[in-house]
């Protein structure tokens, strides 16, 4: 089982390092494509290399992907079954992990990528393939198989923009929920406060006049700064004072009339 991972591993590895080696717009690259479509399927290639430039001629590359010496030697007593593939290729390799291919095993019409540092250095150079012409079957199965990439690649992207569409709605209904949390709080505080002075709201007998004189007091921004106060002991001072003018003015006149 973990010989199992640990090949698993190499060959993600191995496959991120041919994507480094042919990337677009120079090279299309697909794994797994087969030899055919319907009774023509036979074989399949790990991977498929096609250049698109004109002035590259248009070669085909493929290659087989090789982690472990035990599928590397079965591959060494079978070579034909690649064939159905690599016939119609203009070289042929084998892109391995380090000591999997030992001094002597390459069939000679075939190179061998090794895996260094993330990337694949040639050991030994494919030589150049007679390769037959592309038939319709051949292509059918490359354009399936592209048609699959583009779809996996497709739902990942949509998958993607899913979750971080879902992410950034998480993270602003909490924002939200916190902000409307603070507001709430705030206002049981103040609840809490006027509640502490004037009583439980549910006892108050005539609810709506408090709020009023409450909405009057703030309407007079008396509360504002000491300012406010201020000014309200100076109103009261001065009614206070015409008050006692007005009582001595009564006063007089009561006294002149009694003189």
């Amino acid at each position: 089982m973990a010989e199992n991972g640990v090949a698993g591993m190499s060959s993600t590895l191995v496959r991120a390092a041919l994507e480094k080696r042919y990337q677009a717009p120079e090279w299309a690259l697909l794994f797994e494509v087969p030899s055919g479509l319907g009774r023509s399927y036979g074989r399949s290639a790990d991977a498929l290399a096609m250049n698109l430039f004109e002035s590259r001629g248009f070669r085909v590359e493929g290659i087989e992907i090789k982690v472990s010496r035990g599928d590397w030697l079965r591959e060494l007593r079978d070579p034909e079954k690649s064939v159905p593939v690599q016939r119609y290729c203009d070289h042929w390799w084998i892109a391995s992990t380090p000591d999997i291919v030992h001094e002597g095993e390459l069939p000679p019409t075939w190179g061998l990528l090794e895996l260094k540092g993330g990337c694949l250095r040639v050991r030994t150079k494919a030589p150049k393939l007679t390769a037959a012409s592309l038939d319709a079957n051949f292509v059918a199965g490359m354009v399936r198989r592209a048609n699959q990439k583009a779809e996996a690649e497709l739902r990942k992207r949509i998958e993607d923009a899913t979750r971080e569409l879902r992410a950034r709605t998480a993270d602003d209904l909490e924002r939200r929920v916190k902000e409307r949390t603070r507001e709430l709080q705030h206002r049981a505080e103040q609840i809490a406060s006027i509640e502490e002075i004037c009583g439980p709201i549910s006892e108050w007998e005539d609810a709506s006049a408090i709020a009023n004189a409450i909405q009057a007091v703030r309407n007079a921004h008396l509360f504002d700064s000491w300012s406010g106060l201020e000014k309200l002991a100076r109103d009261i001072r001065q009614i206070g004072d015409r008050i006692e003018a007005v009582c001595r003015a009564a006063a007089a006149d009561v006294d002149s009339e009694a003189a």
